[in-house]
């Protein structure tokens, strides 16, 4: 796993104690937008459906 050693390298670079803190609120929003424009709105779908396109 990498996510201690970006934590511990951005602490270090920056010397600020809160940087991942920030690091991850980035990752989360590239997350965000990334599902709110890749994934298809399925709310009209039906559920007993059973072919998958």
């Amino acid at each position: 796993m990498r996510c201690p050693f970006v934590a511990t390298w951005l602490v270090a670079s920056s010397g600020s104690p809160v940087t991942p803190a920030y690091y991850l609120m980035g990752v989360a929003v590239i997350g965000l937008i990334t599902v709110l424009t890749l994934v298809r709105e399925t709310r009209q779908l039906s559920l007993t459906r059973t072919t998958v396109r």
